[in-house]
């Protein structure tokens, strides 16, 4: 079972609430990064050492991005240490998009009581998210890839209890994220659970929430504990700036019926909705759940770093050979935009582009290409008389495009540009405006891929800086 966050992914949202919009995104230095990953550690009583905290501390004082052959081969000729200390990974968020924000910087992690180990911590440039590595040594051997707690010489202390790791996790997020509410959930372990306390601690994810709505933040931490130190062994920290309400037009039952509504179309009957909650690590009827398995009401970004409100469910339903199984669905609590998850929406793209285009004369365009890198859209383009639009809510969030939207008109690095009526495109209640014009307006060069079928955008400003 795959996660529900995909470029293939399909929904629709404009509706954005002006909360205070960060500035455009830039691509911090590796000494702000390095401050991120130092206080994740600290704050969890990481048992390592980080390396390569400034970049004077980098082995030949400036960045070897992972792949770089020329600049590896010009190392090697002067006899210096090519060591990779950047990468291009996709994630800058916990719930896996990336885009092209995939800049992430590497720092080296030694440890003083395990000398044979060595693992890293990681920060993307553009967004902060951090991944601590594992303290353990990856083992074939080893269940789950794992040394146990007995093998690393901890056996003999004393096992914490889930409560108290508990009260741990919690403290560590406080520490990072800062006082507020908070859900507290933990990892559906299907194995032994004593065994799995006992020799290789508990897994907490935890995410600030708005009280008054229950709405889940994009301010989470993922720990794991060492249940006989309580000390951090691995974890993520996902902490971004609010830009769209969390006040919900449409109820959850609302969004349930929108969604099975949906379904019904192609033939889909929902047999039972799983309560709100994570559920990683669980596995029902041979479906085996993601990591970022969650149900409920949550903020998610996508690879614009466009923030959406949603519905997030997980549903069972029985096959064609009478099988039951489990997939995502998600609609948007502004809108009411359903989007399938990913399973679902590749067997059923095609099934709901011939539905729009029976039904509207309009197809939709998921993805599209930034600087080399494929982009998906919680919002897709609209392919409208050979003309391709895109939601307005993405010319007025400066994050995406860099540009600002004020009813009429866009502004931005190549000028203002104003949005005639005639060259708006409303569909089922929602606002679009030819993309070349948001282009010309953010002073991207815009082009189409005629095999994909997509467009292609060439973004300078988002073009890393690296050296």
């Amino acid at each position: 079972m795959r996660s529900i966050y995909s470029i293939a992914s399909v929904l629709c949202l404009t509706f954005i609430v002006d909360v205070g919009f960060p500035q455009t995104p830039s691509m911090m230095t590796r000494e702000q990064a390095g401050a991120i990953a130092l206080r994740f550690a600290q704050s969890g009583r990481y048992p390592g050492t980080l390396h390569w905290l400034t970049t004077q501390d980098l082995p030949t004082q400036q960045e070897v991005m992972e792949g770089d052959t020329s600049l590896v081969t010009e190392l090697v000729r002067q006899g210096k240490d090519w060591s990779f200390t950047m990468r291009k990974k996709g994630h800058a968020g916990w719930f896996g998009n990336a885009g092209v924000y995939k800049d992430t910087y590497i720092f080296r992690v030694t440890f003083d009581q395990f000398p044979d180990r060595v693992t890293e911590i990681t920060v993307n440039g553009w967004t902060g998210y951090c991944e601590i590595g594992p303290l353990r040594k990856i083992s074939n051997t080893a269940p789950l890839g794992k040394e146990t707690n007995t093998e690393l010489g901890l056996g003999n202390l004393p096992v914490k209890t889930v409560d108290e790791l508990r009260d741990i996790a919690l403290s560590i997020a406080q520490q990072l994220l800062g006082a507020g509410s908070y859900d507290v959930l933990t990892y559906a372990y299907t194995s032994d659970k004593q065994q799995m306390l006992a020799e290789y601690g508990w897994v907490f994810v935890i995410f600030k929430i708005n009280p008054q709505t229950g709405a889940h933040l994009p301010q989470m931490v993922a720990l794991a504990l060492n249940s006989r130190t309580g000390w951090l062994e691995e974890g993520q920290l996902w902490n971004r700036p609010l830009t769209v309400s969390t006040n919900p037009a449409i109820s959850k039952d609302e969004a349930k019926k929108k969604a099975a509504e949906h379904l019904a179309q192609f033939g889909i009957t929902v047999t039972e909705w799983l309560e709100d909650g994570l559920y990683a690590g669980k596995i029902l009827d041979k479906d085996a759940f993601p990591y970022n398995a969650v149900a409920g009401l949550y903020i998610v970004e996508d690879d614009l770093l466009q923030q959406h409100l949603m519905w997030i469910f997980i549903f069972s339903y029985s096959d064609q050979s009478g099988q039951t199984r489990y997939e995502f669905i998600a609609v948007n609590a502004h809108t009411g935009a359903v989007r399938l998850g990913f399973s679902l929406n590749a067997t059923l793209a095609l099934q709901r582009q011939k539905l729009l285009w029976e039904k509207h004369r309009v197809l939709e365009i998921p993805w599209m290409i930034i600087n080399g890198e494929a982009v998906g859209l919680e919002e897709p383009l609209l392919l409208v008389h050979g003309r391709v639009y895109i939601g307005v809510g993405y010319a007025a969030n400066p994050l995406c495009f860099g540009t600002k939207w004020d009813g009429k008109k866009v502004k931005g690095k190549g000028g203002e540009i104003n949005i005639k009526a005639s060259e708006r495109f409303i569909f089922q209640g929602r606002l679009y405006i030819p993309l070349r014009r948001l282009c010309e307006a953010a002073g991207i060069h815009l082009g189409w891929n005629n095999e994909l079928k997509v467009p292609i955008l060439k973004v300078v400003r988002l073009e890393p800086r690296r050296r």
